[in-house]
């Protein structure tokens, strides 16, 4: 996924495990919604979205103990 995650996140000792999301995706749904506005189209208040995200796991987790 070409995501975004804390740039910061690996420089920690032990390195931050982190969501990466798709700025992409989040940039591409945001200019939809705004188009529909300016155009004065019929919006649902609550409508849902869904944007892809990862798991980054990294030093900082580890599995849990039974």
């Amino acid at each position: 996924m070409a995501g975004s995650d804390s740039d910061h996140a690996e420089l920690h000792t032990p390195p931050i495990a982190a969501i990466a999301w798709d700025l992409a995706a989040m940039g591409r749904h945001a200019g939809t919604m705004l188009l529909e506005r300016l155009r004065g189209d019929e919006i649902e208040r609550d409508r849902g979205l869904t944007v892809p995200t990862e798991l980054i796991i990294r030093g900082s987790t580890r599995p849990v103990a039974n």
